[in-house]
């Protein structure tokens, strides 16, 4: 029988220290959830941003108004709650010669909730009006250059002409190819760039204030990076020789040591790549959306395709991103890099275009459970 009571308050201790262990073990629920939050977020914005952006795009290829809203603050509240009681309880038998036992009751019980706050911002009025239509800075075009992208690629996408020499654009329903002059000085500014013969520079002048300069020719180049310099110097039509030149906004430089860009606003590169969305045929002839000559990008000295948005009845299988509207699936082939790397620019463009002060997001007030 003595026996029998020390098994019993051992094993009453052992329970106890499990219950305390395990109530100790999940007090801290936040380290462990940063991991799998973090990773899950990224995942999922990145797969919404694609989908509103396509979506947009082909909205705007069928003359619809495009819609955007912004993800203002993402708040992961998580509760965890525990309860644990445990009764000893002897029993003795009914004379004072037998035995008696020890029964030992435990009970618990744990809640545990995720309740993620998320606030939702629409780009509406003033904001809408300076993220999406006003001009993206010459200024902001160097950095991207700066930062490695390639130069047609940006060029192609976010200046309508440079000193006069015009990209190809969609005015008005109109396509107009371009000057071919425009898509060999984006060419030659790409391979300048490779060489790395070319640089950009944000100069601060005490009086004029804030200046962008292109630098070309600043280090020795091969004979093929020279004879680049000296075309791009006679497209551009700016004085030969010189190894800075400013870079202004606007369609027609004002001295022979400027370089012009007369840059589009995210709104207008939207439009100019919804042109290259794929309407199908049935919604041509209804006269749901425009037919435009788009083989005429595909002529010499018109530049290439820098996005193609597919269309057809059933879903894609190898997909970068995929949106089913107007009874048709609209994709990006996961194997067509050129349209993945002009989409993936389009996100970036949507931080260097805002101009002035950002909103302030709604305050959100987190009790303490």
């Amino acid at each position: 029988m003595f026996r029998e009571k020390v098994e019993t308050v051992r094993a009453f201790k052992t329970y106890t220290a499990l219950i305390c262990l395990w109530l100790a073990g999940c007090t801290h629920i936040g380290p462990g959830t940063i991991l799998s939050d973090r990773t899950a977020l990224v995942e999922s914005l990145g797969s919404s941003w694609n989908k509103q952006l396509l979506l947009d795009l082909v909205k705007v290829r069928y003359m619809e108004f495009p819609v955007f809203v912004d993800v203002g603050q993402i708040v992961a509240g998580y509760t965890l709650g525990s309860a644990s009681q445990w009764t000893l309880t002897r029993v003795f038998g009914q004379t004072p010669s037998s035995d008696f036992q020890t029964l030992l009751n435990i009970f618990g019980a744990g809640t545990y909730s995720d309740r993620p706050t998320i606030t939702y911002t629409p780009l509406t009025g003033a904001r809408f009006q300076k993220n999406l239509m006003s001009p993206i800075p010459p200024r902001a075009i160097l950095f991207m250059l700066q930062a490695g992208y390639a130069a047609d690629l940006i060029l192609g996408m976010c200046v309508d002409s440079i000193n006069d020499l015009q990209n190809r654009s969609v005015l008005g329903g109109r396509w107009l190819p371009g000057n071919p002059g425009f898509f060999r000085l984006i060419e030659l500014l790409r391979n300048l760039q490779a060489a790395g013969g070319i640089r950009m520079i944000i100069r601060q002048d005490k009086e004029k204030g804030e200046a962008a300069l292109i630098a070309v020719g600043e280090k020795r180049l091969d004979p093929e990076s020279e004879a680049a310099v000296k075309e791009i110097e006679e497209l551009l039509g700016v004085r030969p020789g010189l190894k800075e030149y400013k870079v202004v906004y606007g369609n027609v430089p004002g001295a022979d040591d400027e370089v012009a860009m007369l840059t589009r606003s995210v709104l207008r590169i939207l439009i100019e790549l919804a042109s290259h969305v794929e309407v199908p045929e049935e919604h041509l002839e209804e006269g749901r959306a425009l037919r435009l000559p788009l083989e005429e990008a595909e002529k010499e000295g018109a530049g290439k395709h820098l996005i193609t948005i597919r269309s057809g009845k059933s879903a894609p299988a190898d997909a970068l991103v995929a949106m089913h509207y107007r009874g048709y699936w609209f994709w990006i082939d996961d194997k067509d890099l050129m349209s993945k790397r002009t989409f993936a620019a389009m996100v970036l463009f949507f931080t260097i275009s805002e101009v002035g002060e950002q909103a302030a997001p709604p305050v959100l007030t987190i009790p303490t459970q």
